[in-house]
């Protein structure tokens, strides 16, 4: 709060009727909140308007329809028109399902190749190396077509496609190391 400037915003009205407080109370109160908008510093929070970096105007449309559909199923009184709302919301949820974790797996993709190119030893490395624990680790489709369970699971399958092996032809004497090394240590 800078009091100087305070002080120099304040600003004293001339009151008609002296015999109102309410009309003398109202009048000081608007004076001191003018000097503060000037003086010091604003308050409240300052609203942040960050939203996950995998969501998008596509997906934030198909939420409000499932939104909508589960509440016109359970206002519904019909039995049968209920079972048939039911099962519309029932898709419509599955099908915003399967966007989102698109959405996400693509995400995290982008998240990973544009830290592993930045800095090799960045988030992705922190993570699997357990230094860091993840918050959330997305679901990855395996070549088989089953997706992983676990997070563990995720960061194996993230290794062995990332990280290239090396084949019998590329290695080369200097890559490997000599077999008293190891019996050394």
């Amino acid at each position: 709060m800078n009091w100087d400037v305070f002080q120099s915003h304040l600003v004293l009205y001339e009151i008609e009727d002296a015999a109102n407080v309410d009309l003398i109370a109202m009048k000081i109160e608007d004076m001191v909140k003018q000097a503060m908008g000037t003086a010091g510093p604003p308050q409240g929070k300052a609203k942040t308007n960050t939203t996950a970096p995998f969501w998008c105007a596509e997906l934030e449309r198909q939420r409000r329809i499932v939104r909508a559909k589960r509440k016109s199923y359970q206002q519904t009184l019909d039995l049968k028109l209920r079972n048939r709302k039911l099962e519309q919301y029932r898709i419509a949820k599955q099908e915003y399902k399967e966007k989102l974790n698109i959405r996400k797996k693509e995400s995290w993709d982008k998240f990973v190749d544009t830290n592993l190119t930045l800095n090799p030893w960045g988030s992705p490395y922190k993570i699997f190396m357990k230094k860091t624990s993840p918050t959330t680790l997305a679901t990855f489709k395996k070549s088989d077509g089953t997706y992983t369970t676990t997070w563990m699971e995720s960061a194996d399958l993230l290794i062995n496609e990332l990280i290239p092996k090396d084949s019998k032809r590329t290695k080369q004497k200097s890559n490997i190391e000599p077999e008293w090394k190891w019996r050394i240590y």
